[in-house]
């Protein structure tokens, strides 16, 4: 985004890759559920977790490019052909066990997740009185406020 900031192209590898996109705050959400359910229940300590999206959650790179560059005026992105990529199309993580034993699931939408991320970055690129700090915090407040748990 920083490159739109800059009237740049965006450059993007392999448009039709698959990823588990998702907010930052969405796997923290997981970890404090993770953290506070330590205490009471003693069948989850040693095991691993994976906080993350619904499999079929997953879009591609130029899904999410799509849904971030709206508030971009005039933004556009070039797709870099490159003869051997050693990363895989289709990237996803088993969230089950984090659904079915801690009770966790993802919050936001793929587009709340976009559009959260993308004018985050639009305001602190684009407007020199942003406060990126309060901007982080109302985005914390408001999820933490909203979320089901």
């Amino acid at each position: 985004m920083r490159s739109w900031s800059r009237n740049e192209d965006v450059v993007i590898r392999s448009p039709e890759s698959t990823r588990p996109w998702q907010h930052v705050l969405e796997p923290i959400s997981g970890y404090l559920k993770l953290a506070a359910l330590l205490n009471s229940d003693e069948n989850i300590i040693g095991e691993s977790f994976n906080f993350g999206p619904s499999e079929n959650l997953n879009k591609t790179v130029k899904d999410l490019v799509d849904k971030l560059k709206k508030p971009w005026q005039e933004s556009s992105y070039k797709i870099e052909q490159i003869d051997k990529v050693n990363e895989a199309n289709l990237l996803q993580l088993n969230c089950e066990k984090a659904h079915s034993k801690l009770n966790w699931s993802q919050e936001l939408t793929f587009d709340q997740t976009a559009e959260w991320t993308s004018d985050w970055y639009h305001k602190f690129y684009n407007s020199s009185k942003v406060d990126a700090f309060k901007l982080t915090q109302k985005q914390i407040s408001y999820y933490f406020n909203n979320s089901n748990d």
